[in-house]
């Protein structure tokens, strides 16, 4: 029997036992073809069966008999049902992660596509270097998933909370996650498991050059200000991949060794705007009566209150004073 990814052109050879039972292990994530030869019977070829990251699927066929010279040919175009585990989860193509206009285009916002998965940070908070939002799984803590990037944690060895998401979108081949039911073979977190699988390249050359922008051209004003902040954002980058080969000379069928590499720059220049609850006049003057922001302060070292809710000037301090 013959494995072969349709995108590489690898190939890997496989042998049954006298059952005629066989097994693929170790193979990447793909699109994959099925090839079995044996004399006597018809040779039979099955392709696109993809595979997914961490997934088991089982390819049953049955050989007729016949010259090896005639060939049946089967296309799996029904969707591959994962039947022999009982992991709950779901399955992100890369394509997603370019068509979802994600916030920021920060990798781990995708993770809100699974049933289950929530953010406790806000919807709209634009972080695209870094992921600062908390996500839970069914209900479980932050701290009990585990985020990793081809098999490398993405989460702090101390208290496994997220570290930082600097790894391009236009960089993610697939993710898989995991909600419930994983085996033991997963690390770490009984919350879930969320494994991300960056690109690799392939016999044909496949590139892009992007772009992406926001400025306050664009924007509306805040309502705390009379005029617009001033923002200049720009995320730009490349990605490429293709094979490594020499016309007549090295990997000429191009099929043995591949590239892929990306980079991205992020430009950022914009104004903030930081609203503060400062003391009033009568406030800094040790007067808290009548004051709708701060308590009646009490008396050092013991509970009962200042009379009328103001500190005697005696006891304030000067250095507190030179201050106001």
């Amino acid at each position: 029997m013959k494995v072969t990814n349709q995108a590489t052109k690898l190939s890997t050879v496989l042998l049954t036992d006298n059952q005629g039972r066989y097994t693929g292990l170790a193979l990447p994530a793909g699109r994959y073809s099925l090839e079995v030869k044996i004399s006597g019977f018809k040779a039979y070829t099955r392709s696109d069966i993809e595979l997914v990251t961490g997934s088991r699927i089982a390819q049953n066929l049955t050989l007729e008999l016949g010259s090896v010279t005639e060939v049946i040919e089967v296309t799996a175009s029904s969707a591959q049902v994962e039947v022999l585990s009982a992991t709950v989860g779901k399955v992100v193509e890369g394509r997603m992660f370019r068509d979802i206009p994600l916030n920021g285009r920060n990798l781990t916002s995708i993770m809100l596509l699974k049933a289950g998965v929530s953010s406790t940070g806000a919807p709209n908070s634009f972080r695209p270097t870094g992921d600062a939002r908390s996500y839970t799984i069914h209900g479980s803590r932050a701290t009990d998933a585990y985020l990793s990037t081809d098999g490398v944690a993405m989460t702090g060895g101390r208290n496994n909370l997220r570290g930082p998401s600097n790894i391009s979108v236009d960089a993610i081949a697939e993710a898989n996650i995991l909600t419930s039911n994983y085996s033991a073979e997963y690390p770490r977190a009984g919350g879930g498991q969320v494994q991300f699988i960056t690109k690799s390249g392939t016999s044909a050359f496949h590139g892009a050059l992007y772009e992406y922008l926001r400025n306050d051209a664009f924007d509306a004003r805040s309502f705390q200000r009379g005029t617009k902040q001033k923002l200049r954002y720009n995320q730009f980058g490349f990605a490429i991949g293709g094979p490594m080969y020499w016309p007549g000379k090295v990997n000429t069928n191009r099929e043995k060794l591949f590239f892929f590499a990306n980079m991205e720059w992020i430009r950022r220049r914009e104004e903030r705007l930081d609203t503060s609850v400062v003391p009033t006049v009568r406030e800094r003057q040790g007067d808290f009566n009548g004051s709708t922001l701060f308590p009646c302060p009490r008396v050092s070292g013991g509970t009962a209150l200042y009379p009328n809710c103001t500190i005697p000037a005696n006891v304030l301090s000067p250095n507190g004073l030179a201050l106001t």
